[in-house]
């Protein structure tokens, strides 16, 4: 079935829930999108063996720096990028289909950038977890659901992992600064984040903690989900975005936003 996301993007763009792929529709140009290497994929899943069977078809495809014609000058003044993502519904061992997971390097101002995510179609767990470089000590973790139209900032010094919590696929979209690098070595070297989410009994999502991380991080895992300050007005973050891109500068420099109490 063809799915039309329009609405929801505020962009001519269409899922194929067959094959989870994106089509572009006019005047947006066609995108091949990107995937994550199954041998980096398998390095966070509790069960890698159930990745390699799977990672002939991918796991989730990346579609970045989608634009209109008429907005790419200013986009590409102000140093923002939109990518839309999406995360197929299936289960990887006992766990549903989730992203590699990563940090954010620092802004030209010495604060790590921050990254807008809006669930275009589907449920989002983000798993969030605040940590400071270079040892990234997680001090914090957060798990906030978010659900179509719903918007959830990263805000600076969190690292993330997007994770499927539904039973379709996930398509996502977001806003970052096109600078922004992505720092997920801790990821790998820790097998995944500091917590998992598994399908328990009837299929509910349930929190398992990372044993290779210490202990302030399991007291953390039953912490109430929050929802991270939004940056724009309800509606399609591309069209919100487009309409006032100096909402978005805290993304391309955050100290511009002060972030205490997101």
């Amino acid at each position: 079935m063809i799915l039309d996301l329009a609405d929801a993007t505020g962009l001519p763009v269409s899922l194929d829930d067959a094959t989870c792929g994106l089509t572009f529709g006019p005047p947006l140009s066609a995108i091949e999108p990107t995937t994550r290497p199954a041998e980096l994929l398998a390095r966070v899943y509790r069960d890698p063996g159930a990745v390699d069977r799977l990672a002939p078809e991918g796991l989730y495809f990346m579609y970045d720096g989608v634009a209109l014609p008429e907005h790419r000058a200013a986009l590409g003044q102000t140093g923002l990028r939109y990518d839309l993502t999406v995360l197929r519904p299936i289960t990887v061992g006992d766990e549903p289909v989730k992203t590699l997971g990563h940090y954010h390097t620092l802004a030209p101002d010495g604060v790590p950038y921050p990254e807008l995510y809006q669930v275009a179609f589907g449920c989002a767990h983000f798993v969030l977890q605040f940590a400071r470089a270079p040892e990234y000590r997680v001090e914090a973790v957060v798990v906030v659901e978010a659900r179509a139209g719903e918007a959830v900032l990263m805000p600076p010094g969190w690292g993330h992992v997007s994770v499927n919590a539904g039973g379709t696929a996930l398509v996502m979209c977001n806003w970052i600064a096109e600078a922004c690098g992505t720092v997920p070595a801790r990821y790998l070297e820790m097998a995944g984040a500091a917590c998992y989410e598994v399908r328990g009994r009837g299929g509910a999502l349930e929190l398992r903690p990372n044993p290779r991380y210490d202990g302030h991080c399991r007291d953390s895992l039953n912490a109430t989900p929050e929802r991270m300050g939004n940056l724009l007005p309800v509606g399609p973050i591309y069209a919100t975005g487009v309409a006032d891109l100096d909402a978005l500068r805290p993304l391309v420099m955050p100290s511009a936003l002060d972030w205490r109490g997101r």
